[in-house]
């Protein structure tokens, strides 16, 4: 094992490549981005758009801030490619539902730690997932403001180490 920075991925965050292996065997389980219905999708939602400020909505998509405190569906996920420097060589296309008002969201997100959490629920079949976006109050130096999922459970299953109903 290296701590070595290494290249595997587009990435030099993650030292070990030990961890990245990992990570890159578990993120292929998450489907790529199917591209089929794309451009239909992005028209649907600008013509949806009932005020100037929604017109750009489709490319609006990395909103962790503004879904903070909200509890959120996780259904399932969808990986492209990125090339940012300080990543893991992808970035995620959640696909959510609000879980008081129903709407569909759609968000991105390149979080190590969202990527880690989200490749590990695919890994474990555990989605559906009720996720609440956390984004820390300080951001890194580089002027990140970091992110992840609070879990807070399945609408589907019970946490296995939850009390038995009375």
């Amino acid at each position: 094992m290296s701590d070595e920075s290494t290249e595997t991925a587009g990435t030099v965050a993650i030292r070990e490549q030990g961890l990245v292996a990992q990570f890159a065997q578990m993120s292929g389980m998450i489907p790529l981005e199917n591209s089929d219905g794309a451009a239909e999708r992005i028209l649907a939602q600008i013509l949806a758009a009932n005020t100037w400020e929604e017109l750009d909505a489709p490319w609006e998509a990395s909103k962790a801030e503004q879904l903070m405190g909200k509890r959120m569906e996780l259904q399932y996920a969808e990986r492209r490619p990125s090339d940012f420097r300080d990543g893991l060589g992808i970035f995620l296309v959640l696909h959510m539902v609000d879980c008081q008002s129903g709407e569909a969201v759609v968000a991105t997100t390149s979080s190590i730690s969202i990527l880690g959490q989200v490749a590990r629920a695919y890994a474990l079949n555990a989605l559906p997932l009720i996720v609440e976006f956390i984004v820390a109050d300080r951001p890194t130096q580089k002027g990140y403001r970091p992110h992840h999922l609070k879990i807070h459970g399945s609408p589907n299953r019970k946490a296995k180490d939850a009390a038995p109903e009375s």
